[in-house]
Parts: C-alpha cells; sequence; structure tokens
C-alpha cells in the first residue's frame, strides 16, 4: 500500500481529512474525520452530526480543539529519577520526532521520545463487516532505549457523546443535556454512554434505545482473551473539576491505582474514556493495546459483539479487513505504471469517487459471493448477473464542507442520498468497470426528469417492493420478521438483509445470502428522490454524458436503448417553474424575479405522473429525450443566445446564484442542447421502429410549434425579441396543461420529419451561440443578462391578444468561466476551431501564469454583488477566481475529446495532482481537492495550495480521462454489421515503467498490458501506436495474434463479455492512428 507521510507533521500547514466509513455490504458504517494536529481524530460518529460519538467541529474549530477533546495519552514515567508525565504527540522537538501516514483506508500516527526512550504508535481505522459501526484504535509502545522501562499510561477520549444527543443539543445546549448523560460501566470491556431517554419537549417520552460504547483491551496473544482495561469515564477524578483539560493532575500526582475509582458519578454530567495500564519493557520489546469507540446498535448487541471482538483471533481478521475492502473495490481502477504514486492516486481517485457515487454491486440471485463491496474479489460484480445496488454513497461533507448535513444510513448495504449532478457524474463512468449497469444507471436518472424539464435535488438509496408472484411470497412465509418487512411495502436491501439475518441467525450465512439474494432478485426497484432546495438548469444535461458511455461500450444496441420498452416514468415532486407574470416584479433597480418556484399545496402521494385516466405513464427513452429537447429549446433568452435560468437557480457554478434574480443565462446548457440533439437526430432516429416514433400528444403539440418558430424572422434582436416571447408563452402553455401530467394520447411523426426539424433547431441554436460570441467580441460568453429597457413596459408583456407589447432588452456579458469553453470544445465543427478556443483560454485571465493552471473565472470585481456569493469571496478563493479542479479536469478531458492530444499531455504535466509539489500542495498528492488557491490570493503563503478534499466531481472526471487515455473515446464500433474494437491510447512517455510497460483492466475484468517498443508520448496521430495485439482466453488455449490495431469479431464480444482473460498491446512506430 502506498502511504503519504508527512514528517513532523506539526510545523506543516494544517489539512483536514476522513476516514472511507465503508463497512462493507455486511457491516454498519461510521464516520470518522481527521486533521494533520494532536492525535489525529476529530470526531466521528454514526449517520450523521446527530449520531455524534466524539463531537463533530468545523475544520476552523478542530485544529485547535483536537489537542484537548480528540484522543489523548499520558504516560507517568521515572526518566533520570525523576517523575516525568509525557504527553505524546503534542509538538515535535529537538528530542522528540512525529510523522502522520495515510493509507487508502487507515491514518497512523507515530512519535519517537529519544529522551525518554520510547515510541508511540496510534493507528485508526473503522471496522468492516460489523453489526454495529465502530472506530479502532491500535495502541503500541516500544522501549527504543537501551534500558528496562516501566511506567503507566492513560490513553483515550476526554468526551463520549452518549447516544441519544443530538448535534443541536451538543452544540447549543450542552449544559442542559448534561441532565440526560449516563454511563453503564462494563466489566468485560468498558462502557456504554446514552441518555436515560428522549430528550425532546413531547408528551410522547421513550427510553433511548440505542448506545455508544467504548471498550479497551490489552493484546495478550492468540492464546487467550483479550485483557479488559482498567476504565476512567469520570474525568473529574483526572483533571481538575471545571477546569481546562490540560493535564491529568490527579494521575499525575499519585498514578494509576492512587485514582478514586470508586468516586466515579456515572449520570449527570460529561463523561470521558480514559483506559488505563501499568507496562514492563525490555529494550526493544514493544505491548500493544486496542481500543473500539462506537454506537448505532442496542446494548445486546454491543455486548455480544465485543465478547466476540475479545478474542485475539477475531480482532486480527476484523482489522485486517479494511484492507481487503479497499483494495477489492479499486481493483477495477488498478493500474501499475513507472509512477508509484500516479498508481496510488488511480486507487484513491476512484475510491473517493465510490464514496460520493456508491459502488455498482450487483448481488447474485441465492449467490453467496459478493464481490469487492464485500472485500472478496471483483469476479462476481464484473460477471454482470444480479441485482444493482449502488453501495456506499454518501452526500459530501466533511470537516471543510460545514455546511452540508451529510448522512451515511447505518444498515448493511448502505447507501446514501446526495444531489441528482453529483450522484450522477461520479455515477457516469461505472459502466466501464460493471458493463451491465449502463442502461440501468441511465434509467434511473432519465427518469427523474418531469414533464417540465426540471428534476429533483436529492437522490436517495434505492429501495424493493416484492412481486405477487406466488414463488416470491412463499419465500418469507417461515420467516416472520422478513415476511413483516415485506408485505408492509418498499423496503431497502439493508432493511431486509437484516430481517433475513434475525429470521435464520447470524451462524447459517450462506442461508441467509442465499434467501436474500432469491428475495432481492424476485422484488421490483424503485428510485427514490425529493424536491430539496430548488431547480437546477444544468443537471439534465449529465445524462448527454451516460448516453455518450453507453454508446462508447454497446454501439449495437443504439435501438434497443432509445427505442425499447417504454419503461421511462416521469418523476412528479409537485412543484412548479411560474410563468413570467407570475414571477417577474418591478423594482427600483430593474425586473427581478426571486420567487420562481411554487410549492404544492397537497400532496398526491404518488411522486411519478400519471395520466388523465390514472395510468402510470411510461415513455422510451427517445420520447422523453425528445420532450425535454423541445422544452429546453423553447427556454432560451430574449437574445436567441442561452438558457434562461427561469427556476431560480443557477447551474453548475452554484456560486452565481444571485444571477437567476436577475435574469440571467447560461451558455453551457445550450451546447449541452446541441449535443443532445445530435444524438437524437444521428443515433436515435434512424433506428427508429417503422421510421416512426410516438410521442405524447403534449409533446407532439411543441414540436408542431416549434416548426413554426424555426420559420419565424430572427436577423434582428427586435425579431428575436418577439420570437421569444412567443417560444415562452408556449413553453408556459404547455406546463399549464400538463401540470396534473399527460392525457395519456399519443401521436405518430415520421422519424425522417423530426430529424429535418432537430436540425432547423440546431442551427438556430449554434447561430444563436455565434451571436453570443460576436457581441462578445469575438470570445464565447459564458453567462449573460437580458434586461427589459424600460422596466415599467414589461406589465404590458403579460396582457392578453392584441394588447401585449413585447418590450426590447439590454444584453449585458458577464466576464470569462472556464465552463463556457469547457462545454463548447468538443463541439466546434473543425480542429482549427477547437485550437482558436484551446489558445483564447490560455491567453485569458482565466491562465494562471504563476501555478500554470487554470482559474474557474475571471475577475469579477467589476460586477455588482447581485450576482451571487462569488462575487463577496476573496479573489483567489472558493469560486471566486480559485482553481477549481473539477472544472480544470474538465477542461482536460475536453481536450481529450476535442482531440487536441498534445495540448492535454502538456497541460496535465501542471494541472494533474499526482504531479504537483507536494510541499505546496499542502496535502496529500493522492487526494484531490475541490480547489486549489490561485496566485490572486493577497496571501501568497497559500497560492498552490489545495482545501477541501476529496470529495469532488474531479474523481469523477478523472475516471474519464482516465479512461479515455487508455482505451480511446470510443472503444467499441460497429461496422458492416459486426461489433469491432479499437483501442486509441493517449500515454506520455514517462509512465511507462523499467520494462516499457503499463498494465490495467478494461471493463474491470481483462488485464492488458501496453508494450512500448519504441519512445515517445503515444497518441492518435503521433507516429506510434498500436503494431499488433494478442488475446488469450485462458493460460491454456493458444493466444490469437492480431496484426494492427483493430480487433474484429468475435473476439470484440468475447472482450466485452469478460471471456478474454488477458490482452497484450504492442506499440511501436509502425501504429497508425484511427
Amino acid at each position: 500500500m502506498q502511504y503519504f507521510v508527512q514528517q513532523q507533521y506539526h510545523s506543516k500547514p494544517a489539512f483536514s481529512g476522513f476516514l472511507p466509513g465503508i463497512a462493507g455490504i455486511h457491516g454498519i458504517p461510521l464516520w470518522a474525520f481527521y486533521v494533520n494536529r494532536g492525535q489525529g481524530i476529530a470526531g466521528f460518529g454514526i449517520e450523521s452530526k446527530d449520531g455524534c460519538v466524539a463531537e463533530y467541529q468545523s475544520a476552523a474549530k478542530a485544529y485547535h480543539a483536537v489537542r484537548e477533546y480528540g484522543f489523548r495519552t499520558f504516560i507517568r514515567t521515572h526518566a533520570a529519577g525523576a517523575l516525568a508525565l509525557y504527553e505524546p504527540f503534542l509538538a515535535s522537538g529537538a528530542d522528540v520526532h512525529n510523522e502522520l501516514r495515510l493509507g487508502l483506508d487507515e491514518l497512523s500516527l507515530i512519535e519517537e521520545n529519544d529522551s525518554l526512550g520510547i515510541r508511540t504508535e496510534v493507528r485508526y481505522c473503522t471496522l468492516v463487516g460489523a453489526p454495529l459501526g465502530a472506530l479502532a484504535r491500535e495502541l503500541r509502545f516500544t522501549n527504543i532505549g537501551k534500558q528496562h522501562m516501566s511506567f503507566e499510561f492513560l490513553d483515550g477520549l476526554p468526551f463520549v457523546v452518549p447516544a441519544g444527543v443530538d448535534y443541536k443539543s451538543l452544540t447549543t445546549m450542552l449544559t442542559t443535556a448534561q441532565a440526560w448523560m449516563t454511563v453503564f460501566p462494563e466489566d468485560s470491556f468498558g462502557a456504554m454512554y446514552r441518555v436515560g431517554a428522549s430528550m425532546q419537549d413531547t408528551a410522547s417520552v421513550e427510553v433511548q434505545g440505542s448506545a455508544n460504547f467504548a471498550a479497551g483491551y490489552r493484546r495478550t496473544g492468540p492464546a487467550a482473551p483479550m485483557a479488559a482495561l482498567r476504565l476512567i469515564y469520570d474525568r473529574d477524578i483526572l483533571f481538575a473539576p471545571q477546569q481546562f483539560m490540560l493535564l491529568p493532575e490527579y494521575f499525575s500526582e499519585h498514578g494509576l491505582e492512587g485514582l478514586p475509582f470508586k468516586r466515579q458519578i456515572p449520570a449527570g454530567k460529561q463523561h470521558c474514556a480514559f483506559f488505563g495500564d501499568s507496562v514492563e519493557l525490555s529494550p526493544g520489546a514493544s505491548a500493544e493495546f486496542i481500543e473500539l469507540y462506537g454506537g448505532g446498535a442496542g446494548e445486546q448487541v454491543i455486548r455480544n459483539f465485543l465478547g466476540w471482538f475479545r478474542e485475539e483471533t477475531n480482532a486480527r481478521s476484523l482489522l485486517a479487513a479494511g484492507d481487503s475492502l479497499t483494495s477489492g473495490i479499486t481493483r477495477s481502477c488498478a493500474i501499475k505504471t513507472g509512477n508509484p504514486l500516479f498508481d496510488a492516486y488511480c486507487a484513491q481517485n476512484f475510491l473517493d469517487n465510490v464514496l460520493r457515487g456508491g459502488y455498482p454491486h450487483l448481488e447474485s440471485a441465492g449467490d453467496t459471493a459478493n464481490g469487492a463491496a464485500s472485500g472478496q474479489c471483483a469476479e462476481a460484480t464484473a460477471t454482470g448477473c444480479g441485482t444493482y445496488i449502488p453501495v456506499f454513497s454518501r452526500k459530501h461533507g466533511d470537516l471543510e464542507r460545514d455546511y452540508n448535513w451529510f448522512v451515511i444510513p447505518p444498515e448493511y448495504y448502505s447507501q446514501g442520498w446526495g444531489n441528482y449532478r453529483d450522484v450522477n457524474q461520479n455515477r457516469r463512468s461505472d459502466m466501464f468497470f460493471v458493463p451491465s449497469v449502463g442502461e440501468e444507471i441511465i434509467r434511473e436518472f432519465v427518469s427523474l426528469i418531469q414533464t417540465d424539464g426540471y428534476n429533483p435535488l436529492i437522490v436517495q438509496g434505492r429501495s424493493f417492493r416484492l412481486t405477487d408472484r406466488p414463488d416470491a411470497q412463499s419465500l418469507t412465509q417461515t420467516l416472520p420478521r422478513t415476511h413483516a418487512l415485506v408485505s408492509a411495502g418498499a423496503f431497502s436491501p439493508g432493511a431486509l438483509y437484516a430481517a433475513v439475518l434475525e429470521d435464520i441467525g447470524p451462524d447459517n450465512s450462506s442461508a441467509v445470502s442465499a434467501t436474500f439474494g432469491k428475495l432481492l432478485s424476485a422484488a421490483s426497484v424503485e428510485y427514490n428522490a425529493s424536491h430539496g432546495e430548488g431547480f437546477w438548469i444544468d443537471h439534465w444535461t449529465y445524462n448527454n454524458d451516460l448516453i455518450e458511455n453507453y454508446q462508447a461500450l454497446f454501439p449495437d444496441r443504439t435501438g434497443a436503448l432509445f427505442w425499447g420498452k417504454r419503461e421511462y416514468p416521469y418523476y412528479t415532486s409537485g412543484h412548479r417553474v411560474l410563468p413570467r407574470k407570475d414571477k417577474w416584479k418591478v423594482t427600483r433597480d430593474g425586473v427581478r424575479q426571486y420567487e420562481s418556484v411554487v410549492e404544492p399545496e397537497n400532496s398526491t402521494g404518488s411522486c411519478w405522473m400519471h395520466d388523465s385516466g390514472g395510468e402510470l405513464y411510461l415513455a422510451s427513452l427517445g420520447e422523453k429525450l425528445l420532450g425535454l429537447a423541445a422544452l429546453k429549446y423553447l427556454g432560451r433568452d430574449a437574445f436567441g443566445i442561452g438558457l434562461e435560468m427561469e427556476a431560480g437557480k443557477p447551474g453548475w457554478y452554484d456560486a452565481l446564484n444571485g444571477l437567476p434574480g436577475i435574469l440571467g443565462s447560461s451558455l453551457p446548457e445550450a451546447w449541452e442542447l446541441v449535443r443532445l440533439i445530435r444524438t437524437l437526430r444521428d443515433l436515435a432516429l434512424p433506428l427508429a421502429p417503422a421510421g416512426e416514433v410516438e410521442l405524447a400528444e403534449e409533446i407532439a403539440g411543441l414540436y408542431s410549434s416549434i416548426g413554426e418558430f424555426v420559420q419565424l424572422p430572427s436577423d434582428t434582436a427586435r425579431e428575436l425579441h418577439l420570437r421569444w416571447d412567443a417560444m415562452a408563452r408556449c413553453r408556459e402553455g404547455y406546463r399549464d396543461a400538463t401540470v396534473d401530467g399527460f392525457s395519456g394520447r399519443r401521436e405518430s411523426i415520421g422519424a425522417e420529419n423530426v430529424r429535418a426539424l432537430l436540425l432547423e433547431m440546431e442551427r438556430d441554436l449554434l447561430s444563436g451561440l455565434e451571436r453570443g460570441k460576436k457581441v462578445n467580441g469575438g470570445v464565447l460568453p459564458c453567462y449573460l443578462t437580458v434586461q427589459p429597457k424600460n422596466a415599467q413596459e414589461i406589465e404590458t408583456l403579460f396582457l392578453d391578444g392584441d394588447r401585449a407589447k413585447v418590450p426590447d432588452f439590454n444584453l449585458k456579458l458577464l466576464p470569462h468561466f472556464l465552463e463556457g469553453f469547457v462545454r463548447a470544445m468538443p463541439l466546434q465543427a473543425d480542429m482549427a476551431a477547437k485550437l482558436e478556443l484551446h489558445h483564447t483560454v490560455m491567453n485569458s485571465a482565466l491562465y494562471d501564469t504563476k501555478l500554470r493552471m487554470l482559474r474557474v473565472n475571471a475577475p469579477l470585481d467589476e460586477l455588482s454583488h447581485e450576482i451571487g456569493r462569488a462575487r463577496a469571496f476573496s479573489p483567489g478563493w472558493l469560486e471566486n477566481g480559485s482553481i477549481w479542479m473539477h472544472m480544470q479536469y474538465k477542461y482536460l478531458l475536453a481536450l481529450l475529446h476535442a482531440g487536441l492530444y498534445q495540448e492535454f499531455l502538456q497541460l496535465g504535466r501542471t494541472m494533474l495532482v499526482p504531479f504537483m509539489n507536494q510541499e505546496i500542495y499542502g496535502r496529500s498528492t493522492c487526494e484531490n481537492s475541490s480547489f486549489i488557491v490561485s496566485s490572486l490570493h493577497p496571501d501568497e503563503s497559500l497560492h498552490g495550495r489545495g482545501f477541501v478534499a476529496r470529495l469532488s466531481g474531479s474523481t469523477a472526471e478523472f475516471i474519464s480521462i482516465l479512461q479515455v487515455c487508455l482505451w480511446g473515446r470510443r472503444p467499441f464500433c460497429v461496422a458492416d454489421g459486426e461489433l469491432q474494437l479499437q483501442f486509441d491510447p493517449c500515454i506520455p512517455d514517462g509512465l511507462f515503467d523499467e520494462k516499457r510497460q503499463i498494465q490495467a483492466l478494461f471493463l474491470g475484468q481483462t488485464s492488458v498490458t501496453f508494450q512500448h517498443r519504441s519512445k515517445g508520448d503515444v497518441y492518435p496521430g503521433s507516429g506510434v501506436g498500436i503494431s499488433g495485439i494478442t488475446l488469450r482466453r485462458s493460460s491454456t488455449e493458444s493466444p490469437v495474434r492480431i496484426d494492427g490495431a483493430l480487433i474484429p469479431a468475435p473476439y470484440a464480444e468475447q472482450i466485452r463479455n469478460g471471456d478474454i482473460h488477458d490482452i497484450r498491446i504492442e506499440l511501436g512506430q509502425s501504429g497508425g492512428a484511427r
């Protein structure tokens, strides 16, 4: 395992991070955050901030508070004949050396005190496969001196939060909350901590059902159970009452045996968990201890588990399981190059992508193999058979993202919730590792699109519902808890597994897995979501990426994808985008729209749209995307340049939160609409059955109107304004007519007629985008505002019939934003236009010449604060002129998609994290950050430092970058009716190892070795390419040799199916480009 190591870490710039908190599919997860101060851990708990075991604190506070409220170790010894009290990990010095180590699933600290002759080592990890959430703390003392040593120590937490104390009580009424706090000592391990009863001021009072706990043991070897350590839970017998917890004065004065254990008070105060013991060490000898802290379970579950864990062999196997789990998860993206740091970065990046988007686990029907998600190998998942569950995801939240309320469900098969944009992007490439999940991922996210073209913000975990098939129902007849669960309606996979486990018992794990798999395979999936905070204008665009990736793998299934079964419903949140007349208001500053969306007055109970006959309306993918394309086309601004921010929220650039209120418009979504239209016109419609498409009559009506709009004159600003109003009225009329759903009637339209209309729509869109470029002095803009020249005239706009008068508008452009160039780059007409765009970016204020990176936007100093919070941020910080890693990575990916390989390779050397200077970056260069402080920031010491780690959309972008660099943008194609495969690698020469090789997995299942027999960077058109390929089905079969780069049928499909075990690709000067 590759570790990030930071020597004398207290003297380095502060940073925060987190342990993965993945407990496997058969474990209960726990969140844990750390800082590079004190003893690291700065808060952990179960599910959310309401489930703290150690209090969550924002990073700015945690950097200071961890030294007092984090884990502490006190060593009482006689050195040179004098009594000494030594606390490791407080600071560095001439005779004190410490270091911090980070692995994929662990945090370790080491400190050597030369004067005392003692080394202290601490290792943290979260437990995998346990029926409760727990943080393990392994502690080791080693005598590094030349003399025999004896000492006493205390080790633990100054404050364990009792179960039942929520975050609000913890942070705003802690003094009052102490009245509920109780500790329950346990001789066999330590203690449990909980409140006596519920703390809410309600008529219904309940006993607290779960507990938090602390357990401590001395490791004695495999022959006997570990010995329980003595516990101090009342910190008043250590520290002076009500004083700072700087030093345990009573322990220093009297030693462990002199502490008044019997005077501990178990109720009505804050309680600690300090474990103590006496140690005798000869030179070179060590003493090892282990502590567990956690919760999320009832008291008897805790006792049973800790009784099992006390056996040394059980403890060792469980503590090692985390490494197996993360290795199994990251195996799909494993790569071996000549740069071990790059390889480690790829693994960390993949793991962090899983944490935000989920791991594509396939649960086999009645099979005991549970794949990489359980810590075993990934073969069961890679085969493509089973029920898809995206496990381990969560909304991003950590010490630096203190604004987010994260939730990690404390159940088996844990599925957290996240924002539509985030989860969609982070699952984008899952099909490249588990190909069979591709269509299912598309189905979920497109199903959540509403009839108005928007979608709910929050994507929740999947649930299932058992079908009415008699064989399915009969499976639960002898399982009372399981029967009750499935009979009650929808259930989560975790709840089902827990019920089956309780009915059958943990001693028969194979029967539990088999029954669970059979039940899940007999159930139907249900997608869950909630409206959240509003409608963002960019969310639909990420479905373009899902469809494009699917096409790269399954070009032979295009017709079935778009026109197969009608199985795409329409989500309905009940929230409605208001028409202009109800949201546009005249203020002293002009026209504003601040209340754009109205909440439903009452809920109908169903979140899926039904037609006028009460039937669930289901569409094909093609039908639904055609409706989406029509709505977005009708949603452009009064100059026909960008798409209006009509629903109260901006696009990807969240910090322009004020732009919708001042009638903002966005070009990135217009570029994505061009992309969607091309997909429909060139891929979907030519394969429409019988040359016709069936559309809901309401959508068909939109296309009928669009056919008229594209014929309207649009050469002058006045003509554009008039057309804009007609299109807006059409859109608003459609929404009024479909507020309660479609009628259910469909119309057939000739596919060629629709294609012709889409071509006109594309031409009109491109004309508008070119219009924006012309107005902006020949440079593509990204955002703009459109305001009536005379705000008072706006009232006449909403009159009926001939009395309506469309006002004239002013157009105002915002400075450059990187996103505009990212979205436009791959869609430019030719290579010359792409290069021109790239040169524009590199010669603009977006390029940071000091850091050789790309800023997210040009300076905003000349703009009003009305545009949003970005204007208020210091330049170079957060979303104001910083290096926003997600968008910088998007730009690198856009260069690859545009075929600008040399430009990508040049920029990648300074813009990809594993190639950055670790001292400047300020944290592990295996981890992404949300942003890097740019040279615009007034504090030069911060330039180049990364902040807000890991759970960033940049992980999704890098996975896409890596896939394109290894395999090409579209590896599979159909020629002459047959599936073919051709790799188009783009690999810098410096990544090959000493054998001139790179090894990776294709589709998460086939080992591929690139053998570079020449020199130089490899990319299409470089003169260095694929000269030959060798395929091997198994070690016993003769290999198949292919000259050139094209893998024909039937081998292409065999590779996609995982039937080819090994591929060797020879690179040389003779290779050509596609």
